[in-house]
């Protein structure tokens, strides 16, 4: 009887193990969300749908080609301090806290339009990797004066000799921020992911040594190596 129970426990967890596995690589295969009429208009410009919540702004969803690797595309979006060099109106990102090589702690300071003060956050943001060659970035909120939760990801898939990207935000802001920029927010999403898209291309053509910076930052976190 307990060598029955003993086999069964280890039963459930291998099943759960299992399943937790498959969820997580089911990521990376986004882009069967897309119809083929979308993939294509994706050589033009990005696609961005947008999901009514119960709270007061909508979930963001932004897909986008890339020319460059999944590597150096996510070695860019993870460069965490050096982000505020790109993404508009993003005034500080300061890394504070190396949870793990995979796990860190980001200050930012966001200008705000007038007659909002700047607003100070920290994130918590995680890298993981799907063999070969795809990857995703998860954040969420460890503190913030403007908003009540944020979670979201950002996966780079190699796609056609490009990267294929999809970024998911989920924000839910204290209440007097709620209708002041609520119809700002999905454009100042769009705006710093095709501000990223770009800083991602022009660091392929121009700046090779800050790259190589970054996409060694990567390669050593997934080896378990702390780059902050």
């Amino acid at each position: 009887m307990k060598k029955f129970h003993k086999n069964k426990t280890f039963t459930l967890i291998l099943t759960c193990l299992l399943i937790s596995g498959f969820e997580v690589f089911a990521d990376f295969n986004f882009q069967t969300e897309l119809t083929k009429q979308e993939l294509e208009s994706l050589n033009k410009s990005p696609l961005i749908k947008t999901y009514e919540t119960e709270h007061s702004w909508p979930d963001v969803v932004l897909y986008q080609l890339i020319e460059a690797t999944a590597l150096e595309s996510v070695a860019i979006f993870y460069a965490l301090d050096y982000q505020n060099q790109y993404i508009p109106n993003l005034k500080v990102s300061q890394v504070i806290k190396t949870v793990s090589p995979t796990i860190v702690h980001t200050r930012y300071v966001m200008g705000m339009p007038w007659p909002l003060s700047d607003t100070e956050y920290i994130h918590a943001s995680e890298l993981s990797h799907k063999k070969p060659s795809s990857y995703k970035v998860k954040w969420w909120m460890v503190q913030s004066s403007s908003t009540d939760k944020v979670e979201g990801y950002a996966i780079f898939i190699p796609y056609k000799g490009k990267t294929l990207m999809k970024y998911f935000a989920h924000v839910q802001p204290k209440s007097f921020l709620a209708t002041l920029v609520k119809n700002k927010m999905v454009k100042d999403v769009e705006s710093s992911l095709v501000a990223t898209r770009k800083a991602i291309e022009e660091t392929k053509a121009k700046r090779l040594d800050l790259m190589k910076k970054y996409v060694s930052y990567i390669d050593q976190a997934l080896l378990g190596k702390k780059v902050y």
